[in-house]
C-alpha cells in the first residue's frame, strides 16, 4: 500500500469504529458480514442506519449521498410520504 492510502484507511478505520463492531458481530453469522458480497469493501464494511432522500446516515453518524441511485437505500430508507398515503395515485 501507498502512504495515501493507508491515510486514507486509517481515516476510514476511525470514523467508522461502529461499523467495525457491527462487522464484527454480523461476521458470525454471514459471511464477510454481508448478505451480498458486492456489499463487502474492504478492511469491512459500513452498515447503514437510515436516511432520507438521497442523504444516508451510517451507524457512526456519518452521512454519504447515495450515487448509486436505490439499491443500497432500499433497505434503509422511507418511501416517499406520498407512497405511503392509502390510496396513493398511481402514475
Amino acid at each position: 500500500m501507498t502512504d495515501q492510502s493507508n491515510t486514507l484507511e486509517d481515516l476510514y478505520r476511525s470514523r467508522t469504529a461502529g461499523s467495525l463492531k457491527v462487522s464484527q458481530t454480523a461476521s458470525k453469522v454471514l459471511p464477510g458480514g454481508v448478505a451480498a458480497n458486492c456489499k463487502y469493501l474492504p478492511p469491512y464494511p459500513i452498515y447503514m442506519l437510515g436516511g432520507q432522500g438521497a442523504e444516508m446516515v451510517d451507524v457512526d453518524g456519518n452521512k454519504y449521498i447515495d450515487l448509486l441511485m436505490g439499491p443500497p437505500s432500499l433497505h434503509v430508507h422511507r418511501p416517499h410520504s406520498h407512497a405511503r398515503r392509502p390510496g396513493a395515485r398511481s402514475v
